[in-house]
C-alpha cells in the first residue's frame, strides 16, 4: 500500500480514487520483508479478507489469527504476518469514517458514538456467524466492482451496509485499548515513516513519543514484537520495493533514497529478509 504521512502522523492513503476515500486492492504476504508488513494506523476501518492461506494480525500488540478476515478500527496500530514465512493473498480494504456522514445529525447520532464506544478495536470474521459472513461478502464485492465507473456508488452503499451490520449486532461497551501507550507509539512510529530518509537513532524515536530509551525499546517489543531498529529497517526495505518497481534507479540510488547508508548494506538486509538481491527480485517482479 502506498501511502504519505499526515501532519498528525497518521497514514495519508493513496485511495483507488485520489477524491473519494475508499481503498480496495489485493495483495500478497510475500510482498513484504519477512512476510510481515509494517505496524501503521489511520483514520479508515480496514478489513483484511483471506482469499488463499492464513495469516496472524497484530492490533495494538495483541496477536490474534484470522480465520476469514478481520476488521480493524480506526487509529488502531495493526499489521499482518506470518511467522512460519507462508504465502497468503487476501484483499485489503479500508473505509474512511466519512463516507458514512450523510448530515452532522447521522454523524453525532450514530458514527462518532458507535466507532468510538461501541466498536472493539477490531472484529474477527468468521463464515460460521452470518452476520459476520455477510460483512466479508458485502465487502468481498467492492473489488470486483472497483473499475466501475459508478463504483463509489456501491462503495458507499456497501459501507452502509456493513455498518448496519455492526450497529445492530454489537451492543454494549467495547473495551478501549490503551491510549497512552498506543499515542505514544503512534508518535514513534509516525516520526520513523517521517523521517526514514534520515540517519534516525533511538534517543530521537525515543523523544519523538515523550518517552525514554528504556520504554521506548519495551513498547516496541510488546506492541510489535521488534526493536525500533528493526521496524525502522523493515519499514526502509518497504519504501525501497516500490521504487524497485516503480523507477528505473539504480540500487545504489534507492539504497540512499531508502535511508540505507550504502548500497552493500542495503543488499545484505534485503537478501536477509527476502532470500534474493535487489537485483533478482525486481527482475523477479517486473
Amino acid at each position: 500500500m502506498e501511502f504519505s504521512i499526515n501532519s498528525d502522523l497518521s497514514e495519508n492513503v493513496a485511495y483507488n480514487h485520489p477524491l473519494f476515500p475508499a481503498y480496495v486492492k489485493k495483495g500478497l504476504l510475500s510482498t513484504y520483508p519477512n512476510y510481515s508488513a509494517v505496524s501503521h494506523w489511520h483514520d479508515d476501518l480496514e478489513m483484511n479478507i483471506l482469499i488463499k492461506g492464513s495469516m496472524d494480525f497484530n492490533v495494538n500488540g495483541e496477536i490474534v489469527k484470522l480465520k476469514r478476515g478481520i476488521l480493524i478500527n480506526g487509529r488502531q496500530l495493526h499489521f499482518g504476518f506470518s511467522k512460519s514465512r507462508q504465502e497468503c493473498e487476501f484483499l485489503c480494504i479500508l473505509l474512511h469514517p466519512g463516507l458514512l456522514c450523510a448530515n452532522d445529525w447521522f454523524r453525532s447520532r450514530y458514527v462518532v458514538p458507535f466507532l468510538t464506544q461501541k466498536m472493539p478495536p477490531y472484529l474477527i470474521l468468521s463464515d460460521e456467524v452470518p452476520w459476520q459472513c455477510d460483512i466479508t461478502k458485502t465487502a468481498s464485492t467492492l473489488f470486483t466492482g472497483k473499475e466501475c465507473e459508478l463504483s463509489p456508488f456501491s462503495a458507499q452503499e456497501s459501507f452502509f451496509r456493513i455498518f448496519e451490520l455492526l450497529y445492530q449486532n454489537l451492543s454494549g461497551e467495547a473495551v478501549p485499548a490503551d491510549n497512552e501507550q498506543l499515542e505514544c507509539m503512534r508518535k514513534m512510529i509516525g516520526f520513523i515513516q517521517k523521517n526514514y530518509c534520515d540517519s534516525i537513532s533511538l534517543e530521537q524515536i525515543a523523544r519523538a513519543g515523550e518517552c525514554c530509551k528504556s520504554k521506548c525499546s519495551s513498547l516496541f517489543k510488546s506492541h510489535l514484537s521488534q526493536s525500533p531498529n528493526q521496524y525502522l529497517i523493515a519499514y526502509r526495505l518497504n519504501k525501497s520495493i516500490d521504487l524497485l518497481l516503480g523507477t528505473t534507479q539504480t540500487v545504489t540510488e534507492i539504497a540512499f533514497a531508502s535511508g540505507f547508508r550504502g548500497s552493500s548494506y542495503y543488499c545484505e538486509a534485503f537478501r536477509r529478509h527476502f532470500g534474493l538481491s535487489p537485483r533478482e527480485y525486481r527482475k523477479l517482479k517486473k
